[in-house]
């Protein structure tokens, strides 16, 4: 019954929808609740927080990670992994898709209240990132630095290649640039958007190093203060282009968790679990 299922849908694994777990955050004041389906992944699960004191004086620098241009408190991550419908003797993987929480600090001189300051905020995060001065080689810096690197390069082989008499390349080095970032760095994003999410403005963005490819992140970003934002991402990695319905299933997923998310202020009169934890360990 398994296998005739796989074939029908064109894959095996993802995410099982019958198995579902409602997680919650509490941020401050704010408290987060999504429904996530249970991972086909099975890992050994360590003890997940639930409560993050973020206004803290120095508790964001305590945790905070950094991943690409990056710098986040994790909250929660799943993925699914999608495989072949029938067994395979090669690799059977199709793709995967992960959803991370984070929570996020905007620069200073930057308004996360104001939609349009956020909106410009995490497209400058990306370009500032790739195109900073070139970072000394060491495995923590996380590509900054990598289109400028790639400039130079660039530039260095046209003028090599014009010393010897072939002039075409730097006469056309923008056009080349171009064609190198595109294939070995990273590409400018597309704008983000204001977005209404459950009566929320939200914005929107998709983190991709190419936009003619489907691998990337979709972001949804939610300010909390002046300072602080929540983002929630779905990452998609296609490992084999030529079966893309399991893409189809997957996108489904990321509206259903989109769907049961909820972002709102602590009740305190309720019978809130989360907040009497909070208390107690204050």
């Amino acid at each position: 019954m398994g296998l005739v299922k796989n074939v029908w849908q064109g894959f095996a694994g993802g995410p099982d929808l019958n198995r579902q777990q409602i997680h919650r955050f509490l941020l401050e004041d704010i408290q987060v609740q999504v429904r996530m389906p249970h991972s086909n992944i099975e890992t050994i699960a360590s003890p997940r927080l639930v409560n993050f004191p973020y206004k803290r004086p120095g508790w964001f620098e305590s945790n905070m990670e950094q991943q690409r241009q990056h710098f986040y408190v994790h909250l929660n991550t799943e993925c699914w992994f999608y495989l072949a419908p029938v067994l395979r003797f090669d690799d059977g993987e199709l793709g995967h898709l992960f959803c991370s929480l984070w929570l996020k600090r905007v620069p200073d001189g930057i308004n996360a209240l104001d939609r349009q300051q956020l909106v410009q905020c995490v497209i400058e995060e990306h370009n500032e990132h790739y195109n900073a001065a070139v970072q000394p080689e060491t495995p923590y810096n996380h590509g900054k630095g990598i289109n400028t690197e790639i400039r130079q390069d660039t530039r260095a082989e046209a003028e090599l290649a014009a010393s010897r008499g072939s002039p075409y390349r730097l006469d056309n080095l923008e056009k080349y640039t171009a064609i190198a970032i595109n294939s070995h760095g990273y590409s400018p994003l597309a704008p983000a958007n204001i977005i209404s999410l459950h009566g929320q403005d939200w914005v929107f963005y998709q983190d991709k190093r190419r936009p003619d490819l489907p691998n990337g992140a979709d972001f949804y970003c939610l300010p909390l203060d002046n300072s602080y934002y929540f983002a929630i991402s779905f990452q998609y990695t296609v490992c084999q282009s030529g079966n893309t319905r399991w893409l189809k299933h997957a996108k489904a997923t990321q509206q259903m968790v989109l769907d049961s998310l909820k972002v709102s202020p602590v009740d305190i009169t309720a019978d809130n679990l989360l907040v009497h934890t909070s208390k107690k360990a204050e």
